[in-house]
């Protein structure tokens, strides 16, 4: 083989590592390990809003009205 048909193998499997690599760091990144997403109502506006198990009892702010919420535990979710 030629030094240029090297280097394009090379290239070209480069590139198919490197998308198999960012495939599988960034599968499962904002989820819950388990994939199981939840859903309340914030109690300002009403809006649906989604957390993960792991977010219990922690607090955070309403994505649309802005107003501090606290996550409910699992069994207060809705669906």
């Amino acid at each position: 083989m030629d030094p240029t048909t090297i280097l394009v193998i090379v290239i070209i499997a480069t590139a198919v590592a490197g998308g198999a690599y960012l495939f599988v760091r960034l599968k499962g990144r904002g989820r819950a390990r388990d994939g199981t997403v939840y859903h309340f109502r914030c109690p300002g506006c009403g809006r649906r809003l989604r957390y993960q198990s792991s977010q219990v009892g922690r607090k955070g702010k309403c994505s649309h009205c802005g107003k501090e919420i606290t996550f409910p535990t699992v069994a207060q979710s809705i669906d």
